[in-house]
């Protein structure tokens, strides 16, 4: 009984067993401590590397549709010119209607008039209609050169206007994916913590 109360009824060498062994296993529970913890960081790390990643993606695409945007915002300007140029040659293609109908109306009168003129005056008449004719033929040579330059210019702005919408449209929807999968890597790391 005497060597029972002071180890509390433990001989030593049991209590050398005992603090070994709880030794032993805090040294194995500060081992898988340190691994998970390294683990963690690990995974921490990586987490971040591909967030930073992501991001660096979206400014790529927020700055690709910067682009795309300011080109839309051009060829619209651009569009509104040669919608202008197309009024003012309706515009032009009217008054040389116009104007075509009055010089019609004139030279039938001047005919009348000068019916009983002398051949010189008619030659001469005749010679102002000639260059009249010529100087309306070259003009509708240019309005049809420059109606058909309008409609190819209109054209190709069309196409070009079809297609920055559809690469906005796709700059778009990879930006939506990469916020998303943000999103998601963002919850991952959130909740891993």
């Amino acid at each position: 009984m005497a060597s029972s109360s002071g180890s509390g009824g433990r001989s030593p060498r049991k209590l050398r067993e005992v603090v070994n062994s709880s030794k032993i296993n805090n040294a194995k529970l500060i081992c898988i401590l340190k691994q998970r913890a390294d683990e963690s960081l690990k995974k921490s790390t990586t987490l971040e590397e591909e967030n930073s990643e992501l991001k660096k993606h979206r400014d790529e695409i927020l700055s690709a549709l910067h682009n795309e945007t300011r080109k839309y915002a051009v060829l619209e300007k651009r569009f509104f010119v040669l919608n202008q140029n197309h009024e003012e040659l309706i515009k032009i293609k009217d008054e040389y209607k116009t104007e075509n109908e009055t010089l019609r109306i004139e030279n039938s009168r001047l005919r009348k008039e000068n019916e009983g003129l002398f051949g010189s005056l008619i030659q001469e008449r005749d010679s102002q209609i000639k260059q009249l004719r010529d100087e309306v033929k070259s003009l509708q040579e240019k309005y049809q050169a420059a109606k058909t330059k309008e409609r190819i210019a209109l054209e190709n702005a069309s196409s070009l206007e079809k297609t920055r919408h559809e690469q906005a449209e796709k700059l778009q929807k990879k930006l939506q994916h990469y916020t998303k999968r943000q999103k998601v890597c963002s919850g991952k790391f959130c909740s891993d913590n």
